[in-house]
């Protein structure tokens, strides 16, 4: 039984990195668009949830945080052929396909495995700067940055 809890916890450590891998590497790549093409990225996001008739009320909110559309953003980048702008890594190989709505709505990778503040992150951030990827300096705030802010503040 407790070797079932291990690989469980194992199973969602794996899905939070590569969430989180989607996440960075989305945020970083639409900041590095026109704002042109942002606002095309942004299009296609909507058309992608009018045609399971659902509207994404909110990506017009200001006060939502980017880590909630950057997955939708990934895709809508990989549908366009917006690349990652790291040679060995394309979006096809850190996103799963994603055709009906089922997957759409139930998808494996999501803003829901994403947790900013957790180790997995770390290693994402690791990942990606392996990968030659130059995170903004927000973006790299994680549990290390975290547990450091409390070593400081305590």
């Amino acid at each position: 039984m407790l070797a079932y809890f291990k690989e469980r916890k194992q199973m969602r450590h794996q899905r939070r990195v590569r969430s989180a891998v989607v996440v960075l590497l989305s945020e970083h790549v639409f900041a590095q668009l026109s704002a042109e093409q942002q606002a095309r990225v942004d299009l296609a996001v909507i058309a992608e949830y009018r045609k399971y008739w659902m509207f994404a009320w909110w990506m017009r909110r200001s006060d939502n945080p980017p880590d909630t559309v950057a997955v939708d953003r990934a895709y809508a980048m990989q549908r366009m052929a917006i690349p990652t702008g790291v040679v060995s890594l394309s979006w096809s190989d850190v996103l799963p396909p994603r055709t009906n709505y089922r997957e759409f709505m139930y998808q494996d990778i999501g803003v829901n495995d994403f947790v900013r503040f957790d180790p997995a992150t770390d290693e994402a951030i690791s990942y990606l700067r392996s990968l030659g990827v130059a995170l903004s300096e927000e973006q790299t705030h994680a549990f290390q940055w975290l547990e450091a802010q409390k070593a400081r503040y305590p």
